[in-house]
């Protein structure tokens, strides 16, 4: 079992060496000859492609050492973080390629700007090689490590739902161990605790999870000395589930005796809040000749449709509370709220929908023909641009609150208001409409909390998903 178990990491590990090589030379492939045409239409210094292979050859050996030293052939990531990893191993080994070339004078024999379009096409070609095979390892049940949970609560069964429907992790979940007996549909279940061990050793076990949820502390603690010389790690589900450990730092006061969790609020930064509205204005300003035709041809369609204004504005709550006008496009008829009033005394369902979400999914009254198809598209959101330029918004962040929503939101507001409101947030793509209205608020003080630049472009990357697949906008 145990030679089975370790054939099968070592051929995950060479498959993913195969795979990222293939990558590489696709990528190297592309560069050289976008280099190679590009020379002749723009009559650039001569690209001498005889032996050209033969002068780089340490280039994929430059490569394959960072993707090592990132632990890319051993970490088990979700596919985001993984890939802030791959771009970061890609971009250290484009900067020492860079420096070998430079100051090694071997201009006259590799071109600088292909080693430039090799950074372009690797940031696409990686991701996509990678994805593939992840997803064909699972299929083939070549798993990198075997996992087994400790203790059953709703937690841990959310947990092992959430991995094992996650392909790109590639873990195999043996099961769970537990102190009773308890059916749990799709996983294995063994009692009681004294299991553990035994089952650790006889399937070659290579990740224990203990569920803090589920056991007593002295429990928690025997089985960590119990297991973890048998293991390469132990994750441990915390009770602590109010407080957003993403970014914590862990301490250990060894004299004391005193285990130490720091947790950081990256948005008080004003470092952090500095390049966050850097990056907002490049990625504006750049959007914003293809916005204004868009924006232009919606207003149109606005006033062809329905009486009343192109944009609708409201008063929201800005950084550090201060109000500010909040653009969109009108989607509303101007008696909305008499329509809205009548339609929720005729209908007890409705009504409760709107008390809970303060939405309505399935038909709104309120809303124009044309509304529909923006609010689906999200398109209703885009004037939202000029709020970002003027420095009133962020293009991610929390949810724009409405100002009587104080109260609702509670002792949250004073994380929320830290930063400014973004057109898309974690709660948009993480639900959007379906979420109650918690849940938002939760969502938004953990974007508060853990931001950081990667956090918006997976948030932005994870938008432009949520908008096509037009998942929970109504």
């Amino acid at each position: 079992m145990q030679k089975t178990n370790l054939l099968k990491k070592l051929l995950y590990v060479i498959i993913l060496i195969f795979g990222d090589f293939a990558a590489f030379s696709l990528s190297f492939a592309l560069a050289f000859y976008t280099r190679k045409y590009i020379g002749y239409l723009f009559l650039l210094p001569k690209f001498i492609v005889y032996g050209y292979l033969s002068k780089l050859f340490w280039l994929p050996l430059v490569y394959f050492f960072f993707f090592s030293i990132e632990g890319l052939y051993t970490k088990k990531v979700h596919f985001w973080y993984e890939l802030k990893i791959l771009f970061k191993a890609i971009f250290i080994a484009f900067i020492v390629c860079l420096s070998i070339v430079s100051i090694g004078k071997l201009t006259d024999f590799v071109s600088r700007l292909f080693l430039f379009f090799l950074l372009f096409y690797s940031l696409i070609v990686f991701p996509i090689f990678r994805v593939a095979l992840k997803n064909l390892l699972f299929f083939l049940g070549i798993s990198g490590e075997k996992v087994l949970l400790i203790g059953i609560s709703p937690t841990s069964v959310k947990f092992a739902q959430s991995f094992n429907n996650n392909k790109y992790l590639c873990l195999d979940i043996v099961g769970f161990v537990n102190k009773t007996k308890e059916h749990i549909n799709g996983f294995k279940t063994i009692s009681p605790l004294t299991h553990a061990k035994k089952i650790t050793k006889a399937l070659g076990i290579d990740i224990i999870i203990i569920d803090e949820n589920a056991l007593s502390e002295e429990e928690v603690s025997k089985l960590f000395k119990e297991l973890q010389a048998l293991v390469k790690r132990i994750i441990l589900i915390p009770k602590m589930s109010f407080i957003f450990l993403l970014n914590s730092q862990v301490n250990y006061l060894f004299v004391e005796k005193i285990f130490v969790l720091s947790v950081n609020n990256n948005l008080k930064s004003f470092l952090n809040r500095f390049l966050k509205r850097i990056f907002d204005l490049c990625i504006s300003i750049i959007l914003l000749p293809f916005l204004i035709i868009i924006i232009l041809i919606i207003s149109v369609a606005i006033k062809l449709d329905s009486k009343g204004s192109v944009f609708y504005v409201s008063k929201r709550l800005g950084q550090n509370g201060k109000l500010f006008n909040f653009l969109k496009f009108r989607t509303m008829y101007k008696d909305n709220d008499r329509l809205l009033k009548e339609y929720l005394s005729k209908n007890k369902e409705a009504r409760l929908e709107w008390e809970k979400y303060q939405k309505l999914k399935n038909f709104d009254p309120r809303v124009t023909r044309i509304g529909r198809f923006l609010r689906k598209t999200s398109l209703d959101e885009l004037p939202q641009i000029i709020n970002v330029l003027f420095g009133q918004m962020s293009l991610v962040g929390p949810r724009p609150y409405l100002p009587q929503e104080l109260e609702k939101i509670g002792d949250s507001i004073n994380t929320i208001l830290l930063t400014k409101p973004g057109i898309t947030g974690l709660w948009q793509v993480s639900g959007r409409n379906e979420l109650d209205f918690q849940t938002r608020v939760d969502l938004d003080c953990f974007y508060v909390t853990n931001w950081s630049l990667w956090f918006d472009i997976v948030i932005l990357l994870k938008t432009i998903y949520a908008v096509l697949k037009q998942k929970g906008a109504y």
